[in-house]
């Protein structure tokens, strides 16, 4: 489960547990804005649910839902595109930003 504050920046907020959750391949529930970057991460890998601030009753449903299916041996995620949000991906993408913006910038300057 992944909880993030309540502030007005909440929709642009990424915890570093979201890409630690998404490599471990299990459901994931996260209690943010549901029209937020997290919520956006989650439903385009297909790995889990985002519920809003004060959706008590959809938070209360899905984690009965998990429960069971893990109950009954039945705990399975459909997840897709994640080794896109690897560290290592990423970091090779922040690279790429980098040698492509900042190092032709000081090519000329000695």
């Amino acid at each position: 489960m992944i909880a993030v504050n309540k502030v007005p920046s909440a929709k642009g907020i990424l915890t570093g547990k979201i890409f630690e959750y998404l490599q471990a391949n299990r459901p994931i529930i996260a209690i943010a804005p549901t029209d937020g970057d997290l919520a956006e991460i989650i439903q385009a890998t297909n790995s889990g649910i985002s519920i809003g601030f004060d959706d008590e009753v959809k938070l209360k449903k899905s984690i009965l839902e998990l429960y069971n299916a893990y109950k009954n041996a039945n705990l399975v995620i459909d997840s897709k595109g994640v080794e896109q949000y690897h560290r290592k991906e990423l970091t090779n993408k922040l690279a790429l930003i980098i040698k492509k913006n900042v190092i032709p910038s000081k090519a000329g300057i000695q």
